[in-house]
């Protein structure tokens, strides 16, 4: 049953069947009012029997059904293609949505004229939250994140700065970045900035859209009133760990010739060089590791 908030949720998904289908259930689950008007999937060719789930228990649903693997940008620029009106919501398969959230967003954008994208509260399965905000981020944090002085430096002043942990999260405010497994997105900023950089096959894909509504005048906010749950990262751990890195380094790369100065993006290149080759190691001396 269609909702009464003008907007549209699509949900890209890769071999998570089970997953999806609890997210299908939570939206459809919510009081009418709240439903979007209409939910996309787009399968990104799935061997788990993901497309005749969806078909059969959800047939309400759009689902376009990938030969291939087509990347989650382009996955979503094919259901946003289809959208012609309204605000929409990116949604990764891995997420509940609590009765609320998608009001709570949608709200954002008559309280904050210039927000262009809203993201909300993520929590883990078992209730505690997931840091979902950063700022944007500059060459020297992304040449720490490719170091992985997370690990051997965290207290790094660039670092530090962009994972933005010393945010309040229980505060409704401006930020740099949310995480894209819930991002809302403003119709007005789709018709101006249009959609998603298919350059980017996965991660930054959102980091590169904030980045790009931010240069055009709309802010990003995070809503702390909304409430996702987010299991997180259940496609992409069925890929080894070189491949994680490789598949990283490529997108910040494109992020960094996108928006950085030439020396900063050679020095993300060399350090992200630089960055699989430690995971390279690290897998020779603990092969069973992933």
């Amino acid at each position: 049953m269609p909702g009464t908030l003008d907007f549209s949720v699509v949900i890209v998904t890769w071999n998570v069947k089970t997953l999806l289908q609890d997210c299908l259930e939570s939206i459809f689950r919510l009081p009418g009012g709240e439903r979007p008007t209409a939910v996309f999937v787009v399968d990104n060719a799935s061997s788990d029997g993901t497309v005749r789930m969806v078909r059969e228990q959800f047939p309400h649903v759009q689902c376009v059904a990938n030969a291939e693997n087509r990347g989650f940008a382009a996955a979503n620029n094919q259901a946003l293609a289809r959208i012609p009106a309204g605000h929409v919501v990116l949604l990764n398969p891995d997420t509940v949505v609590h009765p609320g959230a998608f009001t709570q967003l949608l709200d954002a954008f008559s309280r904050h004229p210039r927000a262009g994208i809203a993201g909300p509260t993520l929590v883990n399965p078992d209730g505690t939250l997931q840091h979902s905000i950063r700022r944007l981020p500059t060459p020297t944090a992304l040449v720490a994140v490719a170091l992985k002085m997370r690990h051997w430096w965290p207290s790094f002043p660039s670092l530090r700065a962009y994972l933005a942990r010393d945010v309040q999260v229980s505060v409704e405010q401006r930020v740099g970045q949310v995480m894209g497994a819930a991002f809302a997105i403003r119709r007005e900023l789709l018709d101006t900035v249009g959609t998603l950089d298919e350059g980017f096959r996965l991660w930054f894909e959102e980091v590169d859209y904030c980045k790009r509504a931010a240069d055009a005048g709309w802010e990003t906010w995070f809503i702390p009133s909304a409430k996702v749950t987010h299991v997180g990262g259940q496609s992409f751990a069925q890929q080894p760990s070189v491949a994680k890195q490789q598949q990283w380094h490529a997108s910040a790369l494109r992020y960094s010739t996108k928006h950085f100065s030439r020396a900063g993006a050679t020095c993300v290149k060399l350090a992200g060089i630089f960055g699989i080759g430690i995971v390279r190691v690290f897998r020779f001396v603990h092969p069973r590791a992933v």
